[in-house]
């Protein structure tokens, strides 16, 4: 069975009608260079101050290099760009000379706002150790001793003495003082006892005097001239120590030899 329906002819319909929509305004270029000018400068502020916050004008300073210099020349170089420097520790410095900078805070070259204190630290000199003390030890263990504790030798006097024959009686410095490693040491050693009468050698040749010296058990020291018309050239006109002295065992006397004066 069809069911046939029943449509109006096509000229009673009646046409679907949508609503208006309202018009917009005409919008130039020109109007919108304010907006377009609005929203750069709130990105320019967005990375400024969020992103990159640095001061709109900058006031900050970078602090120069004041390291190896004096205390006095480094607080004027800090003072030059309106910073201050504060010395907050001495401490001693295998190398800078006491009064130097040796470490700075802030570091050189960074930023800091003026009037900013940058801390010092400067040099209170060159450490400082004891002398051993060797005195009584045997010659060749005082140098090893003393040279392990970083010091040098220096001069080798000589002395009679009651310690042993070889033995250390003093050093200069003394032992117990305190000096920089590398400072010389001198040793005066022992001669022994003071047992030996020193013969008079007065008068005689060089070759003489070393003769009677040898036999004595004692040794020429010094050889020195003096100009004088008085005595031969070349005999003792002095030695030292005098003659009917005590001097050691294989001590030295030191002989003063006549010579012509310069016409």
């Amino acid at each position: 069975m069809k069911v046939r329906r029943h449509l109006p002819p096509l000229r009673q319909r009646h046409p679907v009608r949508l609503p208006k929509l309202p018009r917009l305004p005409k919008v130039g270029a020109l109007s919108l260079l304010p907006w377009l000018a609005g929203a750069a400068l709130l990105g320019y502020l967005v990375t400024v101050v969020w992103l990159f916050p640095e001061p709109i004008l900058a006031t900050d300073t970078a602090v120069p290099r004041v390291l190896d210099l004096p205390q006095a020349e480094a607080e004027a170089r800090l003072m030059e760009v309106g910073l201050r420097g504060r010395v907050v520790e001495t401490e001693p410095h295998p190398d800078a000379a006491a009064g130097t900078v040796t470490w700075q805070d802030p570091p050189p070259a960074v930023a800091a706002p003026a009037g900013a204190i940058v801390s010092l630290t400067v040099s209170g000199g060159t450490p400082t150790r004891p002398i051993p003390d060797v005195v009584g030890l045997d010659k060749a263990l005082a140098e090893e001793i003393l040279q392990a504790g970083g010091f040098e030798i220096g001069r080798v006097d000589s002395i009679a003495a009651l310690s042993d024959l070889g033995t250390i009686v003093v050093t200069r410095p003394a032992g117990g003082v305190a000096r920089a490693p590398g400072t010389s040491v001198t040793l005066v050693v022992s001669q022994g006892p003071a047992v030996i009468p020193v013969p008079n050698v007065v008068g005689l040749t060089h070759r003489e005097a070393w003769e009677r010296l040898d036999d004595a058990g004692l040794h020429v020291g010094r050889v020195m001239a003096r100009p004088t018309d008085a005595v031969e050239p070349g005999r003792v006109v002095e030695q030292r120590p005098a003659p009917g002295t005590r001097a050691p065992l294989e001590g030295r006397i030191d002989l003063i030899f006549s010579r012509k004066r310069n016409p």
